[in-house]
């Protein structure tokens, strides 16, 4: 069911209300941003798709590539346009400490208190995001102080516990990944953490390199391309957090065989699988790429958007999700519409079966008969009007249509043929003697009568000739019969 009023967590991880218009106005304005940047930086749009994500989820950024790839460039232009935050810069070395990133020890209040406390400010304790460049050219040791400050956001300093404001840390190192795996390894929980991996290169596209050229030359890139304003990646990354906008159970299914697939995959080729936590996350990014394109739920089409967090770096991933992602989705697309379907025509029955049971051939009680032809025809106006999304059920629901008009049909029909019977002939009533007591008033009765009859008649309506034809028989030998009361009695009423 789509949320009538959304929610998101503050960095403080207050839960604030806002609302539909203000979540899409934000989104829209942090993509105009980065599509800005991407026509600034060529060839590097998938890496610039991915920091976006990565800020509009509050998840990291880790790219690897060699010196003079622009790494730091683009980083720092996305870090210096955000208005409105704190941003903690740093350059791992191998002689980089715990307190070079959380904060050195006050030694005053230390000697004065007897406590370690440790000076936070301006350190990654306080930050919003963060630009660490080299990052493992830190010790084991240092990264791994890092685990749950890039996770949970706590960090535990001696008595000191801190929970940073972190929203995202952009991190990029020369070290490439495969050259040594027994590291690797060991610091697995920590690569984890960055739920979005970048490998790039030096430009080889002649195009991308033209352009390169161009933007350098003409001093692009010490221009700014825009502003980012912290309270819009705050109100979108924290409401993807808050609030749960993979509703669809068949959009789950969807996902969940295509990851179950994807990580059978990696059993077959000896590769250390997906962990369930990065599934979870990589599910959050679905959340995003519905609200950019303006929806307030996730559906099938956001789905493949997980590739930018599951692919990883690995073109035979890529493979995968271009191979067999689509044929998976459409197959649950497809059952979703013949669940739609069997759900859509279990409603027109419930509305069918609305119809209270009566053996209309058998049935001579006129008020029981009226109550049944008003409850036929309320059917029949909400199957007139109901409009399933589905075009089988559109036709199916003309064929339901013509059975319960047919149903009206015969009501009504038996209907006038009880009213018919309380109409008199018109010689019955020219030999009523008004002379003789009482006869006057029988009159008064009978007109009153043939009066309620004549309106009862008047309001049936039906499609069917057939009925049509002996409604207006009936009204015509009503009218007459009045006339003749009329005549008889010496008075006039009204008819």
């Amino acid at each position: 069911m789509t949320l009538a009023s959304p929610s998101y967590f503050n960095v403080h991880g207050q839960l604030l209300e806002t609302s539909w218009d203000e979540v899409f106005a934000a989104a829209n304005r942090i993509r105009e941003f980065f599509d800005k940047l991407r026509e600034r930086f060529p060839g590097r749009g998938d890496l610039i798709t991915k920091i976006m994500y990565a800020m509009m989820s509050r998840h990291h950024v880790l790219l690897i590539g060699p010196h003079g790839t622009a790494k730091t460039l683009i980083f720092d232009t996305v870090l210096d346009s955000i208005q409105g935050a704190e941003v903690w810069k740093d350059q791992m070395t191998k002689t980089t400490k715990p307190d070079n990133i959380f904060g050195p020890y006050n030694v005053k209040v230390w000697r004065e208190t007897g406590h370690p406390e440790r000076i936070i400010e301006g350190t990654l304790s306080t930050a919003n995001f963060a630009r660490i460049g080299e990052f493992f050219d830190a010790s084991d040791m240092t990264l791994r102080a890092m685990l749950s400050a890039l996770n949970e956001r706590v960090v535990r300093l001696d008595l000191q516990v801190v929970r940073p404001p972190l929203m995202t840390v952009l991190a990029d190192t020369n070290f490439r990944l495969e050259d040594e795996p027994d590291r690797v390894r060991q610091l697995a929980a920590l690569v984890d953490r960055f739920l979005f991996q970048v490998v790039i290169d030096y430009l080889e596209d002649p195009a991308d390199r033209i352009r390169m050229f161009t933007s350098a030359l003409g001093n692009v890139y010490i221009t700014s391309p825009g502003t980012l304003q912290m309270a819009d990646l705050e109100l979108v990354s924290g409401l993807v957090h808050a609030e749960n906008l993979i509703v669809d159970s068949y959009v789950v299914s969807a996902y969940e065989e295509a990851t179950r697939e994807f990580r059978q995959g990696q059993r077959g080729r000896n590769e250390i699988l997906i962990s369930d936590r990065r599934l979870i996350q990589a599910a959050i990014v679905m959340e995003v790429h519905a609200l950019l394109r303006g929806n307030r739920e996730v559906d099938f089409e956001d789905v493949d958007e997980a590739r930018l967090v599951i692919c990883g770096t690995r073109s035979e991933h890529s493979e995968f999700f271009d191979g067999r992602v689509p044929a998976i989705v459409q197959d649950w697309i497809q059952k979703a519409g013949n669940q739609a379907v069997e759900a859509g025509r279990a409603k027109i029955t419930a509305i069918i079966n609305s119809i209270p049971e009566l053996e209309v051939a058998a049935a001579e009680d006129e008020a029981v008969l009226t109550a049944h032809i008003g409850a036929i025809t309320s059917v029949l106006e909400t199957l007139r009007k109901h409009s399933p999304q589905q075009a089988v059920l559109s036709s199916e629901l003309i064929g339901h249509i013509t059975a319960v008009e047919q149903r009206l049909d015969q009501a009504q029909q038996r209907l006038l043929t009880i009213l018919e019977r309380g109409v008199p002939t018109e010689e019955q009533v020219s030999q009523i003697n008004i002379q003789e007591p009482g006869q006057i008033e029988k009159l008064h009765l009978m007109n009153q009568t043939l009066a309620r009859l004549q309106e009862i008649t008047g309001k049936l309506q039906s499609a069917s000739d057939q009925v049509r034809a002996t409604q207006r028989k009936l009204l015509d030998r009503i009218m007459r019969v009045r006339a003749v009361v009329a005549t008889t009695s010496g008075f006039r009423w009204e008819s």
